[in-house]
């Protein structure tokens, strides 16, 4: 509790030494349920984002943060989002076991992947022709999208959380319930494991220029991890969650990342909910902390507090934020 209330008052009093960059301009709520899951397309045209209780995936204008279009083809409430980085196909993956994938000039839907398990992460390659699916049967089922066909399908014996392509396409990253970061190649093969997690791995992230991976786990100890991705070693651990570090996303200048919690712990009683609202920007390079944001006084006393989902946009001018506690989509402005 102890670190809970430092963190709080950091955010309240903007101690000095933090740089004051990011401010809330915007609160979206043009959607019902619990903002779950969200992606910025490459492009910075588009947010689309996935909630626990709709089935259309609203799509918001970056511009006017008007919704422009709903892709409505999944059969249940969604679990994961993605573009492909040339922002042409987007996926979104649904509690039914499916992948839907979109055109984003239409947004009408081209091909459907049914898994056979309940999916908890989506990763699609650069130019949107290989997915990567993982959940609860372990995996990850490799997908090619030109030609609708499974490449390999690895069975797993530990659920997996996490997946994510690297940006030279010839890698992706996994984590889940082995504690392991684990690096694949694109045609499935294990090339890899980063071991340095003794919990969960929650989630996992490249950065822009493939050189760096951040993971996040359920060990407030050692909540994140940046790694060397080529020499496999440990470059920093972030230690400012109090319960779960399992939401993450870089900045597209390879050196800012964005992290923080994703629940809370310790069972109903509000006043023992360690839940933190707060995100922390840090440079990866020298692991210092850039800027704190948060939710002040909501931080200790909210039974569901947490952040669902970090997103940039390509330019870094917007961070946006799906807290959990008040189910808003809430968009910081760099100033």
């Amino acid at each position: 509790m102890k670190g809970a209330i430092v963190v709080c008052l950091l955010s309240l009093l903007h101690v000095s030494g933090y740089a004051a960059d990011y401010v809330k301009v915007k609160t979206v709520d043009d959607y019902t349920g619990v903002l779950k899951t969200l992606a910025f397309s490459p492009d910075g045209k588009y947010v689309a984002i996935g909630t626990s209780d709709t089935l259309n995936i609203p799509i918001f204008d970056a511009t006017t943060w008007k919704k422009v279009a709903a892709a409505g083809d999944n059969a249940s409430a969604i679990t994961a989002v993605v573009f492909s980085k040339d922002s042409k196909v987007f996926a979104a993956a649904d509690r039914r076991n499916k992948v839907v994938l979109y055109s984003t000039a239409t947004w009408k839907s081209f091909e459907v992947v049914k898994a056979d398990f309940v999916i908890n992460s989506i990763s699609l390659n650069q130019d949107g022709s290989l997915l990567a699916v993982v959940g609860e049967d372990g995996g990850p089922l490799l997908w090619n999208v030109r030609d609708n066909k499974a490449v390999k399908k690895m069975n797993l014996q530990q659920e997996v959380l996490a997946v994510a392509f690297s940006p030279d396409n010839i890698h992706f990253a996994t984590g889940g319930h082995d504690n392991m970061v684990t690096i694949w190649n694109s045609t499935g093969m294990v090339e890899k494991f980063l071991s340095g997690h003794d919990n969960n791995v929650r989630t996992v992230a490249y950065s822009p220029d493939g050189k760096y991976l951040v993971s996040g786990s359920d060990n407030n100890e050692k909540p994140f991890i940046v790694w060397d991705v080529n020499a496999g070693s440990i470059i920093h651990t972030f230690q400012n969650t109090v319960e779960n570090g399992c939401v993450v996303d870089f900045g597209s200048d390879n050196e800012t990342v964005a992290t923080g919690d994703c629940r809370f712990s310790f069972g109903s009683r509000s006043r023992n909910s360690m839940g933190s609202c707060l995100i922390y920007l840090q440079n990866i390079k020298t692991g210092k902390v850039i800027q704190v944001l948060g939710k002040g006084e909501n931080t200790l006393y909210v039974t569901d507090c947490g952040i669902s989902c970090l997103a940039f946009s390509p330019d870094m001018k917007y961070l946006l934020a799906g807290y959990v506690s008040d189910r808003k989509l809430v968009i910081y402005e760099k100033k």
